[in-house]
């Protein structure tokens, strides 16, 4: 239900365009940045909640590809990284200067079920981002 925090055990996935990836197939942290909008930063980082979708993290996320070529700078030659919630929400918290708790929530909507976002970032969390960049379990094309 919108606004209830995902379990930790859950995994979301993150759209990464391919002009913020580098030619190693590293991920730019600033993938995981929130963007200026007129009234101020996003309120959270946009993400999709995998579990959502029966099966397996591939099967979810052909799930999640309708959702993803909506965005405005979709290529096939994206990639989706892919976070597991308790631990990115760990790893931020441990290592963050300031302990950062994250929240990870179900942001569903009735054209995007899935939809969920990351709460608590700021606009200059370079090192928060690094910390999450850090966290990737894996990138998956999106083509």
């Amino acid at each position: 239900m919108k606004g209830d925090l995902l379990p930790d055990k859950d995994h979301v996935s993150r759209y990464c365009p391919n002009t913020q990836i580098y030619e190693d197939g590293d991920i730019d942290s600033a993938v995981f940045s929130l963007r200026k909008m007129k009234d101020g930063p996003e309120k959270y980082l946009s993400v999709h909640w995998i579990e959502f979708f029966s099966g397996e993290i591939e099967e979810a996320l052909v799930e999640i590809r309708p959702y993803l070529k909506r965005i405005r700078d979709y290529t096939p030659e994206s990639v989706c990284a892919v976070l597991n919630v308790g631990h990115c929400k760990e790893h931020v918290k441990e290592y963050s200067d300031d302990n950062r708790a994250l929240g990870i929530k179900s942001e569903e909507s009735r054209n995007n079920p899935a939809h969920a976002g990351i709460y608590n970032l700021s606009m200059d969390d370079d090192i928060v981002l690094e910390l999450i960049t850090e966290i990737v379990i894996r990138k998956y094309p999106n083509n």
